[in-house]
Order: structure tokens, then C-alpha cells, then sequence
């Protein structure tokens, strides 16, 4: 854990005309809602600077809500005359537009565990589910109450990077949770984005499912490129729905293996709470949390090799009697 006083960002953020906030490649809504949460409370706070979440679209954001400017979109000069913040990514490499080391200051916020140091300041703390989670904090440990858009883009980040809280018994996260619902935080609207569904849908996932296979202890799909490329999907649009085979009784762990024009797989484990995908995933050359991890496998042997590793995985140490 790395934890600096957060009076260090506010000082940058009052040095500083212009910030730039930025997540990581293929975001998903702790990445977006992290960057787009605290950029709204910026504006709210301080209306004289000129702030930018710089984070790709994803799945699951209330469209009502306002759009995060795209990557590598930015002039490098606004980018080098900026305060950077990064939001839930560990590595600079997972960066979604990696100009942001080229800013005047960086600060690093991440709820990953630590692998790489980058950045003028750190904020780490792996204890968090959601790296929203930090975000809010850090907030509210100057601002009493922050804009409605501001908490409903952080409780987007806590609730699909703890499964709608499912993946967590921190009490932290179901406190600021409802103190984000209090700030005008809609999760109605939330829970009916990330619901949505439509008879295509459910035809895509029903052909999802034909695919199911089972390892030992864990249940997996493989969509190769012909696969995808016959339904007009591609890896990034069928990989985050991993949990569509998950919770079953029978595997304790599941996984989507989605292949790139390249040949590349996009994987992505998870697992209930006894196990830890994380580890699996380090070997593997990815990376991420206890309960939801992934990683880039060059080809299908690598693929299986993750197979044979999750099959045969065991309740990690601290869940064992």
C-alpha cells in the first residue's frame, strides 16, 4: 500500500491550468467511471481548468452520462503542459494513450498490486475492489458532496469491478457506494445499462454457450477467429462476458478465450472466492485481481497451457482449513 496525503494532488491540481486524467487500454467501467468520475468532480470544484478523461468507450455507461475524450486525440502539447493522473492501471505499458508520461507531472492511483513504479507520486492500495473506490476517497477527504454524474461514474467503477459487489465483503465498498447513491448517483440506470439485452442478444449468448467446454475444475469457451468473424463479433466484444459461464457448482473457475486478427488470444479468468486467478495470470504474462484476471496468449498453446493451469488450480492457503 502506498498512500501519500491526498492534500498532494489538490496542491497539483490548484499549480496546474490543465489535467489530464487517463485509464487504461480496453477499459472497463472501473477505468472509465474512475477517470470520467474524477474529471466531473474536478470541473465541479474547479471551474477555471480545463480537464480531460482520456479513456476509450466501454460497455456498461449510462448514456446519458458525458463522453470521455479518446485516446491519442489530444494534442502532445496539452498533454506536456498537464497535470496526468492515472486511473486503475499498474504498468505503463497497459496504458491507453502512454503520451501521459510526457506530462509535466504524473500521479500514478491504482488499486492493482504493485509490479511497476512509474509517475511523480503514487496512490496504491490493492486492498480496494474497485479502484473508484480510491478515487471517492480521496474526494471526499476534502469535499463533502461531489456532482451526481461524478458518483454515478464511481459507483459504475465499483460495482462492475466487485461484480455488483458480489466479488467483495469490504464494508468500505457498500458505504461508499450508498454515500455515491446520496450524492444523486443513479443505480437504476446503471443496473438497466448493464442489463440491457434484446432477443439478438440472447441468440448471440445461446451460440456463446454451444461453446462451453469443461477442465477439471474449470469451464471454458474458445472463439476463434472464424467463429467470431461468422456472427460479425470480435474478441473485445465477446471476451468481457466471461461470467456468462461462471458461479456454476461444478467449476469454480471459467474462462473466455477470444481471438485477434493477429492470431492472439484475449483471455479472461475468473473465479469464485476460495481461488485466485491472479497468480495464473502473472505466469501467463498478464496480470489483475484475486476473483477477475486476464492476459494476451501469443497463440492456441498458449491457450491450452492456461487450460491445463486453471484445471488444476487449488482454494489458495488462506481459504483452506
Amino acid at each position: 500500500m502506498v498512500l501519500p496525503n491526498s492534500d498532494l494532488i489538490f496542491n497539483k491540481i490548484d499549480e496546474c491550468d490543465t489535467i489530464t486524467i487517463f485509464g487504461h487500454v480496453r477499459p472497463d467501467g472501473d477505468a472509465y467511471g474512475s477517470a470520467m468520475g474524477l474529471k466531473l468532480a474536478i470541473d465541479m470544484f474547479y471551474p477555471g481548468k480545463k480537464t480531460f478523461a482520456v479513456v476509450d468507450d466501454t460497455w456498461g455507461v449510462p448514456t446519458r452520462l458525458p463522453k470521455a475524450t479518446k485516446p491519442n486525440s489530444l494534442p502532445i502539447e496539452t498533454i506536456k503542459d498537464s497535470l496526468a493522473i492515472t486511473v486503475d492501471t499498474p504498468t505503463v505499458a497497459r496504458l491507453g494513450d502512454p503520451r501521459a508520461i510526457n506530462a509535466k507531472y504524473l500521479i500514478k492511483i491504482d488499486h492493482h498490486p504493485l509490479v511497476e513504479h512509474f509517475g511523480d507520486a503514487e496512490f496504491v492500495d490493492d486492498s480496494k475492489c474497485a479502484n473508484a473506490l480510491i478515487i471517492a476517497d480521496i474526494l471526499y477527504s476534502r469535499f463533502p458532496v461531489i456532482s451526481p454524474d461524478a458518483a454515478e461514474c464511481l459507483l459504475l467503477g465499483i460495482l462492475t469491478d466487485s461484480g455488483n459487489l458480489r466479488f467483495t465483503t469490504e464494508a468500505d465498498a457498500f458505504n461508499k457506494a450508498g454515500r455515491l447513491i446520496s450524492n444523486g448517483a443513479n443505480i437504476k440506470e446503471i443496473y438497466d445499462t448493464i442489463y440491457a439485452s434484446s432477443l439478438s442478444n440472447l441468440r448471440l449468448k445461446n451460440k456463446m454457450l454451444s461453446q462451453l467446454k469443461t477442465k477439471g475444475k474449470v469451464a471454458y469457451c474458445i472463439f476463434d477467429l472464424p467463429w467470431l468473424k461468422s456472427l460479425g463479433q470480435k474478441a473485445d466484444d465477446i471476451a468481457p462476458h466471461v461470467n456468462l459461464i461462471g458461479f456454476t457448482s461444478e467449476c469454480p473457475l471459467w474462462a473466455f478465450f477470444a481471438q485477434y486478427p493477429d492470431g492472439s488470444y484475449r483471455a479472461e479468468f475468473r473465479c469464485n472466492g476460495d481461488y485466485d486467478v491472479s497468480a495464473i495470470a502473472a505466469l501467463l504474462g498478464g496480470g489483475g485481481h484475486r476473483q477477475a484476471s486476464g492476459a494476451t496468449l501469443a497463440n492456441r498453446q498458449e491457450v491450452l497451457k492456461a487450460i491445463d493451469l486453471l484445471a488444476v488450480a487449488k482454494p489458495s492457503p488462506e481459504d483452506q482449513d
